[in-house]
């Protein structure tokens, strides 16, 4: 007998292009505009290269095997890579027509090993092609990633030659590929940076730069905490592969902006140099540059001299003229404080010494008083002529700096000193002259956080600028004063920081951060439900149809998957996919076999339904 064999056979591949980084919440890559790049042979053929615009920008294709879509086709993201000869020709193209197929090439033979055949008529192409194509593969580990580093993070003080300043080991700046960099001191007011003769609390830092720090010794009072923070920017390259299905997929750079922070510190602590000379000057015993004379005083031992004004006595110890007289010098008919001295130079009683040494003219002798002749008075007289009153009170008569009568007022303006005093009308400032109310309330007066006429005080009451004064004395909250950055809570923080806590972020990325419509800070699958469109996903056993909108499982499989001799719900589709009818599915999809009857007749007849998943093909056999 015969046999009839009807064979439908139905093979469906499905394939998973796995990335070889992670996935990124990425755009699509949408072709804004196709053209194409035209060689004409010698031979009179010719051949075109399509040249992609995205809107990522000018895109290569990295399959070759496939063709390369139209205008407006949407290509979704694939995996983004740091480094390798593919980077290296996206980053040295020039994308202009003219050596795109050049570049174009030699990606192909770089990532392929492939140039299409028809270039052979072209040696020159192929020849430039190839020679860029070696050059990427000698730069197989290509990468443009920004970096900065420091020789050291810490600060070492030490005192300069000087001995005004405390200087600091020197630090140098190692960067790659960084555009800008700058660095800042903080912590004591004075401190500057210096580096090839450049001097400032900030200057700007070049990739082997060294810098050090230097401070003002009347700076430092205490244990001070010293930072400088280095700041580099540069911008590091990638490129982002983008899935195109049946069209080809296509590579594209990215540059994006890379900061780098780093911080060198130490504390500087004041050194006091006690009784020393030390960098051409004298110390005292409290550790103040004096004069020699003072250091003399305070810090070596005299016996029996007078150093400067000041008198030391038999036991090398600073005493007053009379004691250091009585002490140390011989005295014939000489009183010294109360002490006596004869003709012979010893000490005698005070009649001893008027007999032997005196004429009294103008002196007091025991309760007997002199005038200028000699002779004896009363006590106003020997006042009236032996006395001068200089700046002083004699019963109820004043005296000025003159001599002459004067009035209380003008005895205590002329007569005592006024610090920081008002005296009738008149204004005493820190030194003791006299000056106008706004000086003496500038000089005398305790000013916190006050601007009193162009002068600013911070919060320790010392002088300061605008701009200090700002810092310390008034609220901020979500400003920026200055280069100083302030949050929500008032406090200091850093720019990425205020932006941050500051401004509203709608469907944002900030630092890891994810932002939803309404500004609120959400999960990364709640920001990609919100604020990505989602064209045929499946997130969070959510379905999304072509359009972007959530639907049911099987709606999504109906528009987003493609049934080749399926049937969904009571729709039919064909051997090519197409919604058909019962008759028409049965006829393609259906297969008959007829065995031989041996005594009964049987048929088989075996429908096989193949069914395309993610992973695979599963085929199904139905026995009737």
């Amino acid at each position: 007998m015969k046999r009839n064999f009807k064979y439908c056979f139905i093979f469906v591949f499905a394939m998973l292009i796995l990335g070889t980084t992670n996935v990124y919440a990425v755009s699509n890559l949408t072709i804004t505009e196709k053209s194409y790049v035209g060689i004409n042979f010698s031979d009179g053929t010719h051949r075109n290269e399509a040249y992609f615009n995205t809107n990522k920008g000018v895109a290569y294709c990295i399959t070759p095997s496939k063709t390369g879509g139209p205008q407006g086709t949407s290509l979704s993201y694939s995996s983004t890579v740091n480094s390798g000869p593919v980077l290296y020709l996206l980053n040295n193209a020039s994308n202009s027509k003219n050596d795109y197929l050049v570049t174009q090439l030699a990606i192909w033979k770089v990532n392929n090993n492939y140039i299409p055949k028809v270039y052979n008529k072209d040696a020159n192409i192929v020849n430039n092609a190839i020679k860029l194509a070696n050059t990427a593969k000698s730069n197989s580990n290509y990468a443009v990633n920004p970096t900065m580093k420091l020789s050291s993070s810490r600060l070492n003080f030490s005192e300069s030659s000087d001995g005004n300043y405390y200087i600091s080991n020197y630090i140098t700046v190692n960067t790659n590929k960084m555009n800008k960099v700058t660095a800042r001191v903080s912590g004591a007011k004075g401190a500057t940076i210096t580096s090839n003769g450049k001097r400032g609390s900030s200057l700007s830092l070049k990739n082997g730069n060294k810098f050090n720090v230097k401070i003002p010794k009347s700076s430092i009072t205490s244990a001070t905490n010293i930072k400088v923070t280095v700041k580099a920017t540069g911008t590091k390259a990638s490129y982002e592969r983008y899935y195109g299905g049946k069209w080809q997929d296509l590579v594209v750079l990215v540059k994006k902006p890379k900061t780098v922070n780093s911080v060198a510190s130490g504390t500087v602590k004041p050194v006091v140099h006690k009784c020393e000379y030390k960098y051409g000057k004298y110390y005292d015993k409290n550790g103040k540059v004096t004069s020699k004379t003072n250091y003399s005083i305070q810090c070596e031992k005299h016996t029996c001299e007078k150093v400067g004004n000041t008198y030391f006595g038999k036991d090398g110890k600073v005493t007053n003229k009379t004691n250091y007289s009585i002490q140390c010098e011989t005295h014939t008919c000489e009183k010294v404080g109360n002490t006596y001295f004869g003709k012979d130079g010893k000490v005698t009683d005070e009649n001893g010494y008027n007999l032997q040494c005196k004429t009294h003219t103008c002196e007091k002798v025991g309760n007997t008083y002199f005038g200028k002749d000699g002779k004896v008075t009363d006590e106003n007289g020997y006042n009236l002529q032996c006395k001068t009153h200089t700046c002083e009170k004699v019963g109820n008569t004043y005296f000025g700096k003159d001599g002459k009568v004067t009035d209380e007022n003008g005895y205590n303006l002329q007569c005592k000193t006024h610090t920081c005093e008002k005296v009738g009308n008149t204004y005493f400032g820190k030194d003791g002259k006299v000056t106008d109310e706004d000086g003496y309330n500038l000089q005398c007066k305790t000013h916190t956080c006050e601007k009193v006429g162009n002068t600013y005080f911070g919060k320790d009451g010392k002088v300061t600028d605008e701009n200090g004064y700002n810092l310390q004395c008034k609220a901020h909250t979500c400003e920026k004063v200055g280069n100083t950055y302030f949050g929500k809570d008032g406090k200091v923080t850093d720019e990425d920081g205020y932006n941050l806590q500051c401004k509203t972020h709608t469907c944002e990325v900030v630092n890891n951060t994810y932002f939803d419509k309404a500004g609120n800070e959400v999960t990364e699958n709640e920001y990609n439900l919100q604020c990505k469109t989602h064209s045929c996903e499946e997130i969070d056993n959510k379905f999304f149809d072509k359009e972007g909108n959530e639907v049911t499982e099987d709606e999504y499989n109906l528009q987003c998957k493609t049934h080749t001799c399926e049937i969904v719900g009571n729709k039919y589709f064909d051997e090519d996919g197409n919604e058909t009818d019962e008759t028409t599915y049965k006829q393609q999809c259906e297969m008959v076999i007829e065995v031989p009857n041996t005594g009964s007749s049987d048929s088989l007849v075996f429908t096989v339904l193949g069914i395309v998943t993610i992973t695979g093909a599963v085929l199904v056999i139905k026995k009737f």
